[in-house]
């Protein structure tokens, strides 16, 4: 197995590990320490005086009857699903951020699909997907953008970017990320606000937000139930 060489910040394992961070977030961290071993190791450094001062308190029984209904919870509870993404481990229906299937659709480029897959405030759950020598339209992040690729890559001019790893770019940056020959990618970003297209691309987006159509659509986002 790979091993991921872009983590999140020390700052942010803090604010996840405290429970300081919004659903979007949470999601790609989760996914992301489910792939890097180290940052589970620090993740658990961080967690440990709070694990100390928890095993010095005195353990309460739980009623008698806690198993019992917890074995018919997940008796009657819905199967697992991937949500059509290929996420490295398996949740239970209803855990995910969003509900059924990703709802594709192309920024108008042969091969490159997006999908925005929840929303939380400004903060917007987004799905990624590209096959092999692709790339995706230059962009400017008009937010903060976060990164976790699930499979394969992408290269830019800043960073190669693989399966397991976790990048950010700040507002106000660009680039236009390309698939290796031979590999096509799909990821996972939390993005802040939104992006914007240049060249032909942000023109016809300027129009087709002047008809009430955009290609970069977070008034649609779904909402997680």
């Amino acid at each position: 197995m790979r091993i991921p060489r872009h983590h999140p910040s020390a700052d942010l394992l803090i604010d996840y590990s405290a429970g300081q961070v919004d659903l979007p977030r949470r999601f790609l961290i989760d996914c992301h320490l489910d792939l890097c071993a180290a940052c589970r190791s620090e993740l658990d450094a961080l967690q440990a005086p709070g694990q100390h001062w928890l095993e010095g308190v005195r353990e309460a029984a739980p009623p008698p009857t806690i198993w019992e209904r917890l074995a018919r919870s997940l008796d009657d509870s819905p199967g697992t699903t991937d949500g059509g993404l290929p996420l490295p481990r398996e949740w239970r229906t209803g855990s995910l951020p969003w509900q059924g299937s990703p709802r594709w659709r192309s920024p108008l480029t042969r091969g490159v699909e997006v999908a925005i897959l929840a929303r939380e405030d400004e903060y917007f759950l987004v799905a990624a997907r590209a096959g092999a020598d692709r790339r995706f339209p230059t962009h400017q992040h008009l937010g903060s953008e976060e990164t976790l690729v699930l499979t394969g890559g992408y290269r830019d001019d800043q960073l190669l970017v693989e399966a397991g790893d976790f990048v950010r770019y700040e507002a106000g940056s660009s680039h236009r990320p390309a698939t290796e020959a031979d590999e096509g990618c799909v990821l996972l970003a939390r993005v802040e606000t939104g992006i914007r297209f240049t060249g032909w691309r942000g023109g016809l987006e300027w129009l087709s937000t002047k008809l009430g159509r955009n290609l970069w659509p977070p008034a649609s986002a779904p909402t997680p139930s």
